[in-house]
């Protein structure tokens, strides 16, 4: 049974690593023409565009991975072709969030290796000439001189805000799943002419009605880290919104694999 769900999730995992690497090269064509536009701009000098335009194109390129990979974790899960293969609902949903997962991981592991390599030039400029550095009016030339205790908070915000990113990607597999899931099982009560149109509706509807869930859901436990162990002067809020992603993500994957189970047929 492990053999058969690490092959299933090989495979999977090869269909969704092409488009890792097309999120890299796009981050990298999009860090090489803001670096010259904006040094044709003068937004900043030379050594420092790199750095600065490849965390502008960061987050946008997760977006683009992030829904990118959620449309393909649907296209699995109702393809009759992948549900053809001899595993259950359960092992195919875990591999399609699982691969997923490993993506996102693997695609900021190459990141973190562009962010280095366009972190050189700029570490070079400060460090030799002593300057600060400013960008849209603010001096980040102090975060070279943090004391022990301001590093153990940036690095604990550092840990917080990954885990939230984390969290949410998951978030969106599920919800795009459950979504998708959930349409398909309405349109079936409805004459063909309108299954598109109660799709729509029914999405919409199903992410307003969730999100009000996952707020109530993970009251109990956000007030339990904000009186016990998680509870810090800094960074209580960051815990409430893991907790509360975390939360969803539990309560929307059993809700995922009830409905595939029960009521989806690959089409």
């Amino acid at each position: 049974m492990m053999q058969e769900f690490k092959t299933l999730f090989g495979q999977i995992f090869k269909l969704k690593r092409k488009y890792v690497y097309s999120a890299i090269f796009f981050e990298i064509i999009a860090t090489i023409v803001l670096s010259i536009l904006m040094i044709f701009q003068n937004a900043a000098s030379p050594a420092q565009t790199p750095l600065i335009a490849s965390s502008a194109s960061f987050f946008m390129i997760d977006l683009y991975l992030l829904f990118t990979i959620a449309k393909q974790n649907n296209q699995i899960l109702m393809s009759q072709t992948w549900r053809l293969v001899p595993v259950s609902s359960t092992k195919l949903f875990f591999s399609s969030i699982l691969t997923s997962i490993v993506s996102f991981l693997y695609l900021w592991l190459l990141q973190l290796v562009w962010g280095i390599f366009t972190f050189i030039p700029f570490w070079i400029d400060v460090s030799t000439t002593n300057k600060n550095f400013y960008f849209s009016g603010i001096d980040f030339s102090s975060l070279f001189n943090l004391s022990e205790r301001q590093w153990r908070i940036l690095i604990e915000v550092m840990i917080q805000m990954l885990l939230i990113l984390f969290l949410f990607a998951v978030f969106i597999f599920v919800l795009s799943i459950m979504v998708r899931t959930f349409s398909e099982v309405i349109s079936d009560f409805v004459p063909t002419s309108k299954e598109k149109l109660t799709r729509i509706i029914s999405g919409i509807v199903l992410v307003v009605v969730i999100i009000y869930i996952i707020k109530y859901a993970g009251q109990g436990l956000i007030t339990l880290a904000n009186t016990g162990i998680l509870a810090s002067k800094n960074g209580v809020g960051n815990w409430e919104a893991i907790i509360g992603l975390l939360v969803g993500d539990v309560l929307i994957s059993m809700a995922d694999l009830w409905l595939l189970d029960r009521y989806v047929e690959g089409k």
